[in-house]
């Protein structure tokens, strides 16, 4: 079920643009430059580079950073059949999770005649009863982490009996999903793992819409030959209420790390809380000096980094598509990371051999990871103009919107 020009890894090939593709996300996110480095908004500007027309909808009231090729609509009018009908566009790229909430949309879009393109961004599982003896013990963890306690166990109650007993939201993602054209993954293991889900609930036919399309990266993501320095780099939010990114064991790694080696430093790249701050100065002085909080930085200031670094390590607890390790990829690092079923997209990164995978989650096998790949690099068995070379022409936003244009 992947996309015929991905069969094979190859590069997409020049197409005849379409006249108008737009994107739409229907949360009300900000809508500055922010918004157009990544994801929906980045696909609106790889298919500008293509030369195709194309622009942002969200809901929302019109701000003042808002760039020029967002649109602004209330989100009642998103359910328009008549108001999608006037935007005459050939295509539209929705990135809906294939959320129940949001199946409305998807309808209206449908009945205007636009080729519906829905992207799951998804590690694929949608539902406890997809793993239920790992997913109810990692739900619950994870909705205490997020919420705390009293809040997160009711919640992960709610929720785990709602799958199992009485999955009534399903029909509203399924309607949702029948609008589309096609179903966009986000990594080859979630296109799996949503297709066994589909047909466990008899809708094949969603199922064979399946397409894997990978997040865009910018296509400023570039290595051009700069010297690579001895630095790991980490990209997230380091803060408390961030469990997502599994602050802690990032930091207590690094540490490690920079005791063993001497001659590197880490870039830790994101905003950090006082408590992260405290565990970065609770090392030891030589560490400390080589330690470096940037805090929140511009996608380009952070581009420039991963460019300058040699490793780039990440530690999440999950994720559909971790996008900073595509950006290290295009930028001629090396990864680190783990095996977790929370994080697929480290499967399809790791395919070319441009990484370490720890044997398992625990401390010890991340910290010999990140020593094989200091070893690899010593010993000139890294090619950081190989490694982005590889990964500009699957990632860049430029080329996932030729994949995009030729459905």
């Amino acid at each position: 079920m992947l996309h015929p020009n991905l069969s094979n890894a190859s590069l997409i090939p020049d197409i005849k643009p379409k006249m108008r593709i737009y994107t739409c996300t229907p949360v009300d996110f900000k809508g500055d430059e922010s918004f157009f480095a990544r994801d929906s908004g980045l696909i609106t500007r790889g298919l500008q580079k293509i030369g195709i027309e194309s622009k942002s909808i969200m809901p929302g009231p019109v701000r003042a950073e808002d760039s020029s090729d967002l649109i602004r609509v209330p989100y009642s009018l998103l359910e328009s059949v008549d108001w999608w009908k006037s935007q005459h566009i050939e295509t539209l790229v929705f990135y809906s999770w294939g959320a129940p909430r949001h199946w409305k949309i998807a309808k209206a879009i449908h009945k205007a005649n636009i080729k519906l393109l829905i992207n799951l961004d998804t590690g694929g599982y949608f539902s406890t009863i997809q793993n239920p003896f790992f997913l109810i013990k990692y739900t619950f963890f994870k909705t205490i982490g997020e919420f705390g306690i009293f809040k997160g166990v009711l919640l992960w109650a709610f929720r785990s009996l709602r799958d199992f007993l009485f999955p009534y939201h399903e029909f509203f993602r399924f309607t949702h999903c029948h609008q589309a054209d096609f179903l966009l993954a986000v990594s080859p293991l979630a296109l799996k793992r949503i297709s066994r889900f589909f047909t466990s609930f008899h809708q094949e036919g969603l199922a064979e819409r399946l397409q894997f399309v990978p997040h865009p990266v910018s296509d400023s993501a570039l290595y051009l030959g700069e010297p690579k320095g001895n630095t790991v780099i980490a990209v997230g939010r380091w803060t408390s209420a961030d469990w997502q990114k599994n602050p802690e064991l990032h930091i207590r790694v690094l540490t490690a790390f920079l005791e063993k080696h001497p001659d590197y430093r880490a870039v830790i790249v994101g905003p950090v809380d006082t408590k992260f701050e405290f565990l970065a100065r609770s090392a030891s002085e030589s560490v400390r000096s080589r330690l470096i909080l940037t805090g929140r930085l511009t996608n380009e200031q952070t581009l420039r980094l991963f460019a300058e670094a040699k490793i780039s390590v990440a530690l999440t607890r999950h994720e559909s598509f971790h996008i900073p390790t595509g950006e290290a990829l295009c930028c001629g690092c090396s990864i680190v990371s783990y095996p977790s079923l929370m994080i697929p997209s480290m499967d399809y990164f790791m395919q070319n051999g441009d990484g370490t995978m720890a044997s398992s989650y625990n401390f010890l096998p991340i910290l010999k990871a990140l020593d094989a790949e200091v070893d690899l690099w010593q010993n000139g068995l890294r090619d950081p103009l190989l490694i982005s070379s590889f990964w500009q022409k699957r990632l860049h936003s430029s080329q996932v919107a030729k994949i995009i244009a030729a459905f």
